[in-house]
C-alpha cells in the first residue's frame, strides 16, 4: 500500500477551513455576502471530498459523513448568519444556500447509509465470501508491476484531476469577484 501524501492532505484541509470559514467571515465583515456564499459552498465541497477519501473503518465513515451534512444544516449555517446578515445577502443567494444545504444534507445522509450499508451486508451471516472478496492471485511477477505502476498513475492523475479543479474554482471566484465590484 502507498505512503499517503501528507504535505497534500494538510493543504487541502487548509484550502478547505480557508474556504469554509475565514473567507465567508471575513468577506460578510467586509460587507460582500456573494463572496461569503460562493466560497462556503466551495469550501464545504471540498470538505466533503476529503471526509470521503478519510482511510476509516467503513461504521465510523459512514456515521461522520452522515454528521458533517446534519451539523452543516443545524449549525454551521446559524454560525455563518452571525458573520454574514441574513438581510444583506441577496434572495436569489439564500435561495440557492438553501438549496444546497438540503442536497448537502440528502448527499451526507445517502452516501453515509450505504457505506454502513456495505459493511452492514459485507458482515452479514448470507454473504458469499468468494464472490466479494476475490483477490489478485497472479504470480507473473511483470503483471504485478504493471498493476502497481497502473495504480501509481491512477493517484497521480487523481491528484492532477483535483489540483486542476481546485484551480478553476478559485479562477471562477476570482472572475465572480471582479464582476461583482
Amino acid at each position: 500500500m502507498a505512503k499517503p501524501n501528507y504535505k497534500m492532505i494538510v493543504g487541502l484541509w487548509v484550502a478547505a477551513f480557508i474556504l469554509a470559514f475565514v473567507s465567508p467571515i471575513t468577506a460578510g465583515i467586509f460587507g460582500k455576502p456573494e463572496i461569503a456564499i460562493s466560497t462556503l459552498i466551495l469550501g464545504v465541497f471540498l470538505a466533503l471530498i476529503m471526509i470521503l477519501d478519510l482511510k476509516q473503518d467503513r461504521v465510523i465513515k459512514g456515521l461522520f459523513i452522515i454528521m458533517f451534512g446534519v451539523l452543516f444544516q443545524t449549525l454551521y449555517l446559524k454560525i455563518i448568519y452571525i458573520f454574514v446578515p441574513s438581510n444583506t445577502i441577496p434572495q436569489h443567494y439564500k435561495d440557492y444556500l438553501d438549496i444546497y444545504s438540503q442536497v448537502l444534507l440528502f448527499a451526507c445522509s445517502g452516501a453515509g447509509g450505504s457505506i454502513i450499508a456495505a459493511h452492514a451486508d459485507k458482515s452479514s451471516l448470507d454473504n458469499d465470501s468468494a464472490a466479494s472478496s476475490e483477490k489478485h492471485t497472479c504470480h507473473d511477477v511483470e503483471i504485478k508491476k504493471l498493476t502497481t505502476t497502473i495504480e501509481k498513475l491512477h493517484k497521480k492523475l487523481n491528484s492532477i484531476i483535483t489540483a486542476i479543479a481546485s484551480l478553476g474554482m478559485i479562477i471562477i471566484i476570482l472572475a465572480v469577484a471582479i464582476f461583482i465590484r
